[in-house]
């Protein structure tokens, strides 16, 4: 089911499953620092209002890596929220892994809290990992 879509992303649910798909389209670049906070925030809101248990990003199209403002947004207002709202398993997917970009995040075997993270290059070993 849709529940959001925009020239610069989209979320859709499976309710049965409790997964949801968030897809960054192309047209994202060409968005502020606020408006990618206010399409994150869609997210957050759709966390708040379904019980997800499993969220699946695909990044490969989003290109802020390198914003320090957006990064710090992200790992201290919205993943702190994320975790809040009771997501246990949260994939990215990501062009390639490089070690410098990702090094700074937990792996699933150093998760403190019931959040576990991981990057994928490929969408089926993405849902694999969300299932299992």
């Amino acid at each position: 089911m849709n529940l959001y879509s925009s020239p610069y992303s989209s979320i859709d649910i499976d309710k049965e499953s409790k997964l949801m798909r968030v897809q960054w389209h192309k047209e994202c670049s060409s968005l502020s620092e606020e408006a990618v906070i206010e399409e994150l925030s869609k997210i957050l809101l759709y966390l708040n209002e379904h019980a997800i248990s499993y969220v699946l990003i695909d990044s490969r199209n989003y290109p802020f890596r390198s914003n320090e403002n957006l990064q710090r947004w992200i790992n201290f207002t919205y993943m702190p929220k994320v975790i809040d709202f009771g997501v246990l398993r949260y994939a990215i997917l990501v062009n390639g892994k490089i070690a410098s970009i990702y090094e700074d995040f937990q792996d699933e075997a150093d998760v403190e809290d019931d959040l576990a993270v991981e990057y994928f290059t490929d969408t089926e070993a993405a849902l694999q990992w969300i299932k299992s």
